[in-house]
């Protein structure tokens, strides 16, 4: 479809001659497009044109901010009887398993 060839302070949009932009959309580039938000409601922030959840600053204890989401800090030390699996603390099991390798009895 050809843009039609508006009059002298008329401006294209959508293939269609207007005196200004519909609401909620700015003219730049030659054409009309969509205005950004001029404020985000509460706990978003404005990225790229867009209001998008904003990032915690602080996060409770035992988290901490990965990629703008407060997930759980891995820990440093296992208790003892615990081993890490993860970012977790698990028990270690405390049934031994044992195999016949030949004459050898293996535990583990």
């Amino acid at each position: 479809m050809r843009a039609p060839k508006c009059k002298p302070g008329e401006i294209e949009s959508n293939g269609k001659c207007l005196k200004k932009c519909p609401k909620g959309e700015t003219f730049r580039d030659g054409q009309c497009v969509k205005q950004p938000p001029k404020n985000c409601p509460r706990g978003k922030i404005l990225r790229n044109g867009q209001c998008v959840n904003q990032p915690p600053k602080n996060c409770p204890r035992g988290k901490i901010l990965r990629n703008g989401q407060c997930v759980n800090q891995p820990p440093k030390n296992c208790p003892r009887g615990t081993r890490r699996v993860g970012n977790s603390c698990v028990p270690i099991s405390r049934k031994k398993v044992c195999h016949r390798i030949g004459k050898k009895v293996v535990c583990h």
